[in-house]
């Protein structure tokens, strides 16, 4: 390949990076006639096809790209190679365009490959492959994998509380695993439930912004969470009785929870609770929200299971 064929090659790769999506996608049409595989050119067709809502087509750009990806890289990928990284985003891309097909088979196979090089977990891909093994039920699998894990990973938190739920019922230990999932993202719940309203997503508020990731997690757990009413009402049992401690449910949620608790008993002990926990907050001169999220935690561990059993 000559200079020019070198300059010209690279004068399309900065074309395709431009903003003009008409002109991206001339660039890259123009580049896959030199290179007819060209990575680089099929996800920026299929970076703008996505723009365009044509899943269907931007899938097929991106199995191509992951294709040649394949090919090209010689050994394991890496996150810090162009090639390599390029190739984590088209995977995720398409695990999630799998995922939203509830192609669960599929998410869980391209989210092994992505974490199988992703080993400081800079993707999504653990988040994807907890998510396809709950909506398969594959309850067992996802115990053993999420005891492995050598940090907290969010999915894998709210994967083992789920499976140990469905495995063994609302017992002891599947309440503190929802405790310890609840506790690495203490709002998630009230998103997921609705209780609150969904962020701006446009808005230039680092914590909006924070707030909207946060909603968008919480979307890709709801259907697992969702899927039937025990497992439901168990999930809104825990959300009630944390937010209820931590001023973080609408009134009308209190006014709804409200005749349950007090038919079930748990609004006593709840309040009970709440006493013990403003007695506390008392001592303290200066509290932040984390540390009212800990002793809030920390007192619901020891009222009771969500069973109901003291």
């Amino acid at each position: 390949m000559t200079q020019d064929d070198l300059r010209g090659l690279d004068a399309l790769l900065e074309r395709m990076d431009g903003i003009d999506d008409d002109d991206a996608r001339q660039a890259a049409r123009e580049l896959l006639e030199r290179d007819p595989e060209n990575p680089e050119a099929l996800f920026c067709l299929a970076d703008r096809a996505d723009l365009s809502h044509d899943e269907g087509e931007a899938r097929k750009y991106l199995e191509r790209a992951v294709t040649e990806l394949r090919r090209r890289i010689d050994g394991k990928p890496r996150l810090d190679d162009p090639e390599g990284r390029l190739l984590a985003v088209a995977l995720e891309r398409l695990a999630f365009n799998a995922l939203l097909t509830d192609d669960d088979e599929r998410t869980l196979a391209l989210a092994e490959e992505l974490i199988d090089f992703d080993d400081d977990d800079e993707t999504l891909g653990r988040t994807l492959l907890y998510r396809s093994l709950m909506a398969l039920g594959r309850f067992r699998e996802i115990l053993e994998r999420s005891l492995a894990e050598a940090d907290d990973v969010l999915f894998a938190l709210h994967g083992r509380a789920l499976a140990l739920f469905c495995l063994s019922g609302p017992g002891p230990e599947a309440s503190r695993a929802l405790w310890d999932a609840i506790a690495l993202e203490p709002d998630l719940p009230y998103y997921l439930l609705q209780y609150w309203e969904v962020p701006d997503s446009g808005s230039d508020d680092d914590e909006e912004q924070q707030a909207w990731e946060i909603c968008n997690l919480a979307g890709l757990l709801s259907e697992p969470w969702l899927a039937d009413e025990d497992r439901m009402g168990w999930f809104a049992t825990a959300a009630v009785l944390f937010g209820y401690l931590t001023d973080r449910l609408p009134d009308w949620v209190i006014d709804e929870a409200r005749p349950h608790m007090e038919r079930a008993g748990i609004l006593a002990v709840l309040e009970m609770v709440q006493a013990q926990m403003e007695a506390l907050l008392q001592e303290k001169e200066q509290i932040t929200l984390e540390e009212m999220d800990e002793m809030a935690l920390k007192l619901l561990r020891e009222m009771s299971d969500l069973s109901g059993q003291s």
